[in-house]
């Protein structure tokens, strides 16, 4: 796992048979390697909480993995030589702050590695985290992918960080 960070419950993946692969199979505990895929848990939903939404978020990461872990990984060897790493779950420590922190050392760890990172979350707060890393990781322009099932993009509140708040941060945090 990557140091800060706990390991996912391996329980929730579920994993086929020989005849009838799935991701679950793919999915291995560790560090990230070249050519491969980093999943980053950001089990946190605080920020949802600032911004007056209902938590539950934090068990994002968990479900997340648990769907993934059943999708099948192809019958065409379209997966192989990919390397699927769980480096584990960031949950709530200290300040907010602190625990996208966390993420974001992970994350950068990974891309530094050479792998894709995928954040599983939690509030959108986590994206944060994740797209500073790789700001910090890739000079020049970057392009990142965020899906989310809302587009909740809007100010701090109360001057706390809300999970409509990572794209804003973002743009100003480039080292």
């Amino acid at each position: 796992m990557a140091s800060g960070l706990r390991p996912s419950d391996r329980s929730l993946l579920y994993e086929g048979t020989a005849d009838d692969p799935r991701l679950g199979n793919l999915i291995q505990p560790g560090t990230a390697g070249r050519k491969g895929i980093a999943l980053v848990g950001f089990a946190d939903d605080r920020a949802i909480v600032n911004g007056r939404g209902r938590p539950g978020a934090a068990q994002g990461p968990a479900e997340i993995r648990r769907f993934l872990s059943r999708l099948t990984p192809g019958d065409r060897g379209d997966l192989d030589g990919v390397e699927i790493r769980d480096l584990g779950d960031a949950a709530p420590s200290g300040s907010i702050e602190d625990t996208q922190a966390l993420v974001e050392k992970a994350a950068l760890e990974a891309l530094r590695a050479g792998a894709c990172v995928v954040l599983l979350g939690g509030g959108h707060d986590g994206a944060f985290a994740s797209h500073s890393a790789l700001l910090r990781a890739v000079p020049g322009r970057i392009g990142a992918v965020n899906v989310d099932a809302h587009l909740d993009v809007r100010p701090l509140h109360e001057g706390k960080i809300t999970s409509g708040t990572p794209s804003t941060r973002s743009r100003t945090s480039r080292p």
